[in-house]
């Protein structure tokens, strides 16, 4: 599978499966922006998940339905919030997914998650950050990347 395909397929399962659960997300990140505004490429899956650090195993657990969990990482410290990575590999496939799960520890994180605009891709519901959470959060990072697509938000009409 192509693997701009291979993202959204995966995308699309996520969403699924934290539906299926009642976990609260949204999308953030490179895709978000993609979504909103001008496409651009971009590598892995970055959500923000209303859970905390002790929700780890059940994570794991919930994204094994369909996932095969190759490696999950220790939580990292960022200004813009805590970032558990993991690296998946979905069912029949070679390739591997990044999903970077932001838990909600900060005020812009926790915002994300208030207004997100529902996005509905092949039946079904992805909630995307709006673009003003998005701008805020990316704000707090300074990447060169980011401040790009901060510009690239700020293009696009509401």
């Amino acid at each position: 599978m192509e693997f701009g395909a291979l993202l959204l397929a995966s995308l699309k399962d996520i969403a699924f499966l934290f539906h299926e659960e009642d976990i609260k997300f949204c999308l953030v990140g490179g895709l978000a922006v993609s979504m909103l505004s001008t496409p651009r490429a971009t590598e892995d899956i970055d959500m923000v998940v209303a859970v905390d650090r002790s929700f780890r195993k059940k994570m794991e657990t919930v994204l094994g339905k369909r996932f095969t969990l190759v490696q999950s990482k220790d939580i990292v410290e960022f200004s813009f919030g805590p970032i558990w990575r993991l690296i998946l590999r979905r069912e029949n496939e070679d390739e591997l997914v990044v999903l970077d799960l932001l838990l909600t520890e900060t005020k812009e994180s926790k915002k994300a998650l208030e207004d997100p605009i529902p996005l509905n891709i092949d039946g079904v519901i992805v909630p995307v950050a709006s673009r003003k959470s998005l701008i805020a959060m990316k704000q707090s990072s300074k990447r060169p990347k980011d401040l790009a697509d901060i510009e690239a938000l700020q293009q696009e009409p509401e």
